[in-house]
């Protein structure tokens, strides 16, 4: 369940035009999918490429957005490789 604040804070990103496309685009993925790593955000967008949502990651922390909270192991994307990654939320 999505909190009214969290709404209200998106609706205002989106509005503002405070992110690019893709920010929004990962900001809108950790929303729903809460505590995740890099990884699970690649895969529910149906992307490949690490390289389209790992630097919108560090951009939405740097601006406030977004922190770190933990680690976790997880599979590499295209490889069966296991390895500790961030896990990301959005920020409180």
């Amino acid at each position: 369940m999505i909190r009214e604040t969290s709404l209200y804070a998106y609706e205002n990103l989106k509005n503002t035009g405070e992110l690019s496309r893709r920010e929004l685009t990962v900001y809108e993925a950790l929303e729903r999918l809460g505590e995740c790593t890099s990884i699970n955000i690649m895969s529910y967008l149906g992307e490949n490429n690490p390289n389209v949502g790992r630097p919108r990651l560090t951009s939405l922390r740097d601006s406030g957005f977004i922190e770190e909270c933990g680690t976790r192991e997880d599979v590499i994307l295209g490889s069966d490789t296991v390895r500790k990654q961030i896990l990301w939320r959005i920020k409180k």
